[in-house]
């Protein structure tokens, strides 16, 4: 009878701390019965595995966050230059009436490229 006791204030922990989301509760560890005491020491040693893995597992979405963030804006930067850069050599083309066709070819495939990393960034 009395594991049988034990055995329901282990489940209502559990329950408890699995309710509650609370990964970094545990369960009580005084029981007399050997088994149970033995099967609570089991369920620590889960959650403590389960509270590892969640913490890891936000650290590594936080990183993810971060380093996106940093190459966006190593990109972004470079990215305005080339678009500038294109635009100032349009406008440089049109003030001093240079008709290369090359030139025009070449620039559109930089601005097309430009936008296309623009909008992945998005």
């Amino acid at each position: 009878m009395e594991c049988d006791r034990e055995c329901r204030l282990l489940l209502n922990d559990l329950n408890g701390i699995l309710s509650e989301q609370c990964l970094e509760q545990r369960v009580r560890c005084r029981y007399l019965n050997d088994p149970v005491q033995e099967l609570a020491e089991c369920i620590n040693q889960l959650l403590d595995i389960c509270e590892r893995a969640v913490t890891r597992t936000l650290n590594i979405e936080n990183d993810y966050r971060t380093m996106r963030a940093e190459l966006q804006s190593n990109i972004r930067n470079p990215l305005s230059c080339i678009k500038t850069s294109c635009s100032l050599i349009n406008s440089l083309a049109e003030k001093e009436n240079i008709q290369s066709e090359k030139l025009r070819e070449y620039l559109q495939i930089i601005e097309k490229a430009a936008e296309d990393i623009e909008s992945a960034l998005k």
